[in-house]
């Protein structure tokens, strides 16, 4: 099929010169599919060019009950000035403490001390919770710590990572950035494009940098709501109340003294 649809694109002289020269290599017993070999290799390079896909050095993390919800990558269907955007979205209806993320990683290395900023250009369509860039002072796999002690609250969760975007509805590009200091002792730094709840967000132009000392820190954080994610931890471990157990009766062993 994929063969038909790229040859239609041919026009019918185009076709004859092909089918003439297909004649000639079977008469000198040559084999014709690799006369089709490199238009079709080319088609189907075009067709996955049009796919998200994640960039190299990249990984993902996504709320535990709905990976699958969730698309991230670069769409090659939307540029800002000619860059390439990263895209998160969710793909089904999924609840407002639901998330996934795009996340990079760097060495603390020589910014020691230092104060640094994440930034990019901004787009968002039918958000319902929260999109936006965020940036830690650590690795960051997952937006929650969902441990039994933590969620039960024994042990406090870590604190979401500072964040900078959108909490509803539709936005065209607009600048985003996130700042925070680096501590002195080694780490991983994360940073990433966020979505919780629904719709889709991009981000292009993305920039990493340090900056003076004057350059305010960023107050916000991912706008995912902790309490209301420790409560439908609750609600799934209660799930729906079990039926009353029955009693079942029963007789003594061995009355008649069998040996």
């Amino acid at each position: 099929m994929l063969l038909l649809a790229h040859r239609k694109r041919l026009d019918s002289g185009a076709a004859t010169q092909l089918k003439c020269v297909a004649l000639q290599l079977l008469e000198y017993g040559m084999d014709v599919k690799a006369l089709f070999a490199a238009p079709l290799v080319a088609f189907l390079v075009v067709a996955s060019a049009n796919e998200v896909a994640m960039p190299q050095g990249w990984s993902g993390t996504a709320s535990a009950s709905t990976r699958n919800a969730f698309q991230m990558g670069v769409d090659p269907q939307v540029t800002f000035e000619g860059k390439r955007s990263l895209t998160v979205k969710a793909l089904n209806p999924v609840s407002d403490v639901e998330y996934v993320s795009a996340i990079q990683y760097v060495n603390s290395q020589g910014y020691e001390g230092k104060r640094v900023r994440f930034s990019g250009v901004l787009k968002s369509q039918g958000i319902t919770q929260w999109a936006g860039v965020w940036l830690a002072p650590r690795e960051v796999t997952s937006f929650v710590d969902r441990s039994d002690s933590a969620m039960r609250g024994r042990t406090p969760m870590d604190p979401l990572p500072a964040g900078n975007g959108v909490g509803s509805g539709d936005k065209d590009w607009h600048q985003v950035t996130v700042v925070i200091d680096v501590p002195q002792e080694p780490t991983r730094l994360s940073m990433g494009l966020g979505l919780v709840g629904n719709g889709q967000a991009w981000l292009s132009d993305l920039k990493f940098e340090e900056v003076d000392a004057a350059t305010p820190l960023t107050p916000g954080t991912v706008g995912l709501n902790l309490n209301r994610v420790a409560e439908e931890f609750q609600k799934a471990l209660k799930g729906p109340l079990a039926a009353p157990k029955v009693p079942v009766k029963k007789a003594p062993h061995n009355l008649a003294l069998d040996i």
